[in-house]
């Protein structure tokens, strides 16, 4: 069992200028999990951040290396998806929440029954008092505890 914390990523802006200028961002996170040459499990976060209204926007993805197993990975837990099948899923968890001031944006998501929820706590940055698209806006994750099992 490991818990495993992601650090802070920053993805790039990808439209308008810097600042969101008080206008949001929206921000929707997704998680989503991957199994790599059969005994490599990878969590991706993907931050899209949108000014509203406005044309400022941030998006982009980071791969977070979780864990490699002498053998091939049979089973996960927590696991929101009823198999392996992680591409046919989508995303595992996702977060959308309307960035209201300047300071950190905090979430918990305590485990719910299933045992089916993969992210603990979630922190973000969404707008700033100057420039933060590209910058500073961005988020870090902590993992619920996670088991692998492997052959």
């Amino acid at each position: 069992m490991m818990r495993r914390s992601m650090p802070f990523f920053v993805p790039p802006r990808v439209s308008g200028d810097a600042d969101f200028a008080g206008h949001g961002p929206q921000m929707d996170i997704d998680f989503e999990l991957q199994i790599r040459n059969l005994n490599e499990l990878w969590i991706a976060m993907r931050i899209w951040g949108s000014e509203v209204p406005g044309t400022t926007g941030v998006h982009g993805d980071r791969f977070y290396h979780i864990a490699t197993t002498p053998t091939r990975i049979t089973a996960l837990s927590p696991n929101p998806c009823p198999s392996m099948d992680f591409p046919g899923c989508g995303p595992e968890f996702s977060h959308h929440y309307f960035d209201t001031g300047h300071s950190l944006d905090a979430f918990q998501f305590p485990q719910v029954p299933g045992n089916t929820r993969i992210v603990k706590s979630l922190t973000c940055v969404g707008d700033t008092a100057g420039n933060e698209a590209g910058s500073r806006t961005g988020c870090e994750a902590v993992l619920h505890d996670l088991t692998i099992t492997f052959e």
